[in-house]
């Protein structure tokens, strides 16, 4: 959908039919003074292996038209195995396009997302042509296994944002921020590369909440999100249970940085209200499967060799 800039009409929908099941759509608009500038990129990846068994795939899409008909998808990557997911895609001040995704593994017990490889393509003519893949880190799972029965639906990744205001001294800076449980604990991490994608800095924590665990009870904080401020300024928000010593309650809080990432503030709480559970509803008790990750009780092999790899 489409707004002249009052956004109080809308023009659309434009409707994009790929060749195979899109998943998780992000995107951004060329805001750079190269020859580019308002080409709308659109970057996905497949639901599953519907295109080639056991490979995943991600695609890039544009426009040139404000949204009202987008190219043919190019093949950004194909990987066999694990589940290539698109995050953010962004332009840099000369028209430089990043795509940003990561890989994960089914099932989610799969010991390889311990830790979760992130990929940056990039094209600097337009999405005519890009560079190979660059691995240029990785991240450790949002949920302790034996809590993932807790938030089923809870599915959290990297945000990432590039600061492109021609105000600020650190234009064409790239933020990542996620959460994550790999050191046993759940923190918010951000990373920075001040060179255009190619290095990020070491994953510096975010949360200023002391380890202390009340009542037996592990904390959790989730749902990064990030950005960036005309004069420089990154803002990064999340929500969090360390209000709650039962931790059964949400609040939102916030973190600043206004020398481009190298420190951030302490943490602020910025919701007004708790958001917790309603009052009838007690606390669970999370009972969790210890078979090995291969495990001899699941379903039969004529069910299995005929699914996809992702239902099995």
């Amino acid at each position: 959908w489409t707004t002249t800039g009052d956004a109080w009409t809308w023009d659309g929908p434009t409707e994009i039919h790929p060749s195979v099941q899109p998943d998780h759509a992000r995107l951004v608009v060329d805001m750079s003074q190269g020859p580019h500038r308002g080409r709308v990129y659109l970057a996905w990846n497949d639901v599953y292996d519907s295109f080639v068994r056991d490979q995943y795939a991600m695609f890039l899409q544009y426009s040139d038209d404000h949204g009202k008909s987008f190219s043919d998808p190019t093949l950004i990557d194909l990987q066999p195995g694990g589940k290539l997911v698109a995050t953010e895609p962004v332009v840099l001040s000369d028209g430089t396009v990043l795509v940003t995704y990561y890989q994960y593994w089914n099932p989610l017990g799969d010991p390889r997302n311990e830790r979760l490889p992130m990929f940056v393509r990039r094209s600097t003519d337009g999405a005519k042509t890009f560079s190979p893949p660059e691995k240029v880190f990785d991240f450790g799972p949002h949920i302790w296994p034996a809590r993932r029965g807790e938030f089923p639906r809870a599915f959290s990744l990297p945000i990432v944002v590039a600061d492109t205001s021609s105000t600020s001294p650190n234009r064409d800076h790239i933020y990542a921020t996620w959460d994550d449980t790999r050191s046993g604990h759940s923190d918010i991490w951000f990373s920075r590369s001040t060179d255009k994608g190619r290095s990020w800095s070491p994953p510096l924590r975010v949360n200023d909440n002391t380890r202390n665990v009340p009542l037996g009870v592990a904390d959790f904080r989730m749902t990064p999100v990030v950005a960036v401020a005309p004069r420089g300024e990154i803002g990064i928000a999340w929500y969090d249970r360390r209000g709650d010593p039962a931790r059964r309650c949400w609040e939102y809080l916030f973190a600043f940085s206004i020398d481009g990432g190298q420190r951030f503030s302490a943490n602020h709480t910025v919701s007004s209200a708790a958001s917790c559970p309603p009052p009838s509803q007690g606390p669970g008790a999370y009972v969790h499967n210890l078979s090995p990750f291969d495990d001899d009780n699941g379903p039969p092999a004529p069910t299995t060799t005929v699914a996809s790899t992702m239902d099995r």
